[in-house]
């Protein structure tokens, strides 16, 4: 997040809650990360499905963590970006499971830009 706000500038309001999350997708895409990729970032979906960007009823994703690089491959772990006083609450976090079509189990990790990382509405099973 550091690079992504260091090459966006200063900056608040709108502008800046879709400057931050375009670049970051476009760092993102750079670094073509392993069960993120280039297109693990900033894609739409509804029920479950992978839908056309933008979609009228869909939700966007900033990044998506997957085990493995297909669409196919399993969710591990979702990225949300925010900034200013923008919040991931654990309602918002489950409308993003239910479009994705994948349970409680896949954490939804808030990424703010001055406030660094919260998971929301997880939970952790230690097995031994």
């Amino acid at each position: 997040m550091k690079d992504v706000v260091a090459n966006v500038g200063p900056g608040m309001g709108p502008v800046c809650g879709t400057s931050i999350p375009s670049e970051a997708a476009k760092l993102i895409r750079n670094y073509d990360l392993p069960g993120i990729g280039l297109r693990g970032v900033e894609q739409s979906f509804s029920l479950g499905d992978l839908v056309r960007y933008g979609l009228d009823g869909s939700i966007r994703t900033d990044a998506i963590l997957r085990d493995g690089r297909t669409i196919a491959a399993p969710v591990l772990a979702v990225f949300d970006i925010k900034t200013g006083g923008a919040k991931l609450t654990p309602e918002r976090a489950d409308e993003i499971r239910m479009h994705l079509g994948v349970g409680k189990d896949v954490p939804v990790i808030e990424l703010h830009i001055s406030k660094g990382l919260d998971a929301k509405s997880c939970l952790y099973i230690l097995v031994s």
